[in-house]
Parts: structure tokens; C-alpha cells; sequence
């Protein structure tokens, strides 16, 4: 059965994070396929696989730690990104191994990308829609002690 997807008109360039991993490798190749005008940012902590494609207008495949807010800018650098597929994270049994890596790179990695995304989309020329940002997670939530939570944010 083949799988649907859809972007907004407005989406040129897309950056996905995690590209490396299982799902990442699979939305990549999916993405590819399915929107040839659509130019791909793949980043992981390793340089994800590029699938051949050498065009990197195309496909640009860069290792990333999403921890640096440096390097987070540095993958917005030079383009106009209007779409972020969030898909990395570090999985439960490493990050009850490390709480503190885990807390790292499924909290504030992902808030270095929103913020970076949200400064990036003030450059945008006016009539241009707002990014659009997709986190697609398989995270285990957070348990012990250490998680529990200060306070409660609910959307108006």
C-alpha cells in the first residue's frame, strides 16, 4: 500500500534531524521520491546516507549535534528552510543509562531547533507562511525521580 504524504505548496527546503535513524533513513528516501523539487537537509550525528544523490541542492547529508545552537544555525545557514522534520532523540534504555545525555538531546536539542526555526522564520519575505515544523516521536517518557515535573503548560 503506498504511503501518502503531502507538503504545503510553500515547502522548498526541508531539514530533517535523525535522518540516520530508522525512520529518518525511510522518510529520507521517501521524501526523494516523491519530491523531486523539494531540496533535503539530512542531519545526524553522523553524516547520514545520501542515496547516491551527489547534488547537494538535492540531498545535503551533514553530521550535527543538535546540542550546539552553533551548529543548529549553521544547518539553517545559506538556505531558506521552510519545513523540519524532528526526528531524533535518544532512546529510553541509553537515556536512563545518561538521564543527563537523554534530557540533552530529547529536551534541549529539540528546543535549539524550534528556536533557531523561529528566529530563521523572521527573515522570511513577507506573504511567506510560517515553517512548518513536524516532530515525529517514538520516545519513551521520562520516569524516577529525577522527572518529575515543576509545572504544567497547557495550550489556550
Amino acid at each position: 500500500m503506498p504511503v501518502e504524504i503531502a507538503l504545503p505548496p510553500a515547502v522548498k527546503t526541508i531539514l530533517l534531524t535523525g535522518a540516520g535513524g530508522f525512520v529518518g533513513r525511510e522518510l529520507v528516501q521517501l521524501l526523494l521520491t516523491r519530491f523531486p523539487d523539494v531540496s533535503l537537509i539530512a542531519t545526524d550525528v553522523g553524516v547520514p546516507p545520501n542515496y547516491g544523490v551527489e547534488d547537494e541542492n538535492r540531498l545535503k547529508c551533514v553530521a550535527a549535534n543538535l546540542c550546539d545552537k552553533k551548529e543548529v544555525e549553521q544547518l539553517f545557514s545559506g538556505r531558506r528552510v521552510q519545513a523540519v522534520f524532528a526526528l531524533h532523540g535518544i532512546m529510553s534504555g541509553q537515556s536512563e543509562a545518561d538521564f543527563e545525555l537523554g534530557y540533552n538531546v530529547n529536551v534541549f536539542s529539540h528546543m535549539n531547533v524550534l528556536s533557531v526555526l523561529a528566529k530563521h522564520a523572521e527573515s522570511r519575505e513577507e506573504g511567506e507562511p510560517l515553517p512548518v515544523h513536524v516532530n515525529v516521536s517514538s520516545l519513551a517518557v521520562y520516569g524516577g525521580r529525577k522527572a518529575t515535573p515543576n509545572s504544567r503548560v497547557v495550550p489556550e
